[in-house]
């Protein structure tokens, strides 16, 4: 929450009663090699993120079996998050 370049890579979120990971008002993120599984919402939350270009992305993240779906982007641009290169 409210961080700039943060890596959050190789964990594992399983079988919690909330997201797998939410990433909150945070520039500069990658999300990478997560194994985010059977989760009671979405496996991978950003929201709010400030809408520039690149403030976030994600690659390689093993997500399924969570309740909401893979991944959702709460009040923020579609832009704003993307595939990792």
């Amino acid at each position: 929450d409210n961080s700039n370049g943060v890596f959050v890579g190789h964990n594992t979120s399983a079988q919690n009663t909330g997201h797998g990971i939410l990433i909150e008002s945070s520039e500069a993120t990658a999300v990478e090699g997560n194994h985010l599984v059977r989760n009671g919402a979405y496996a991978l939350v950003f929201r709010t993120l400030p809408g520039f270009d690149n403030t976030a992305c994600y690659v390689d993240n093993r997500m399924f079996g969570n309740a909401l779906g893979k991944v959702d982007l709460q009040g923020t641009s579609s832009y704003a998050v993307e595939p990792c290169l």
